[in-house]
């Protein structure tokens, strides 16, 4: 579900997002048409899309860009984080840095909660295992395989696999790709 409220906009709502349209139109020029098309069709409203279009370009296509070029040297495994909060009436959804508690297994700290929703804690408890033990085993140098999730592979062009990581995680193959396509490389 990529119609959820960003971190930035649940705290400060239209200013997270509106000053950034004019420099987004700047970047695109003639084509912010073309690419916003692209992203309207996954909303039910422009402006939700406007949202995605605007973290994508602060994070998910420069962390491609740089997974694609650290590929060419070593190995890279990409990831998305698709497991929504219910905090701030489900406004949050899988909103980014939402997953670093996942990552420490720090879910059951008072901010985790807050930001996660009390009702959350609990299914969430075996996604957190598995994204600590993922994690722990790559510090090791080791690829970040855990038992509880799917066999990961590396990211590598074309394919692109990512996992996704929810309840149920997967492994998908150029999630949004129509998207990533519009970008310049």
């Amino acid at each position: 579900n990529r119609d959820e409220w960003t971190l930035f906009e649940v705290f400060l709502g239209d200013a997270a997002v509106t000053p950034l349209e004019h420099a987004v139109k700047d970047y695109l020029g003639p084509r912010v048409d073309e690419v916003l098309a692209v992203y309207a069709k996954n909303h039910r409203s422009i402006d939700r899309a406007w949202i995605d279009l605007i973290g994508d370009v602060s994070f998910r296509i420069p962390m491609i860009r740089l997974a694609e070029a650290q590929s060419a040297h070593a190995p890279v495994w990409m990831y998305r984080f698709d497991f929504e909060s219910t905090s701030f009436g489900g406004r949050l959804g899988a909103a980014h840095a939402l997953e670093l508690m996942f990552v420490w297994n720090a879910i059951d700290l008072p901010v985790s909660k807050i930001l996660l929703g009390e009702d959350r804690i609990e299914p969430a408890r075996p996604l957190a295992r598995a994204m600590h033990d993922a994690w722990a085993a790559f510090i090791r140098g080791e690829d970040p395989h855990a038992s509880a999730l799917p066999t990961w592979p590396r990211y590598e062009r074309p394919a692109r696999a990512t996992m996704r990581l929810d309840l149920t995680s997967e492994v998908v193959l150029d999630p949004g790709g129509d998207a990533r396509a519009m970008w310049p490389e």
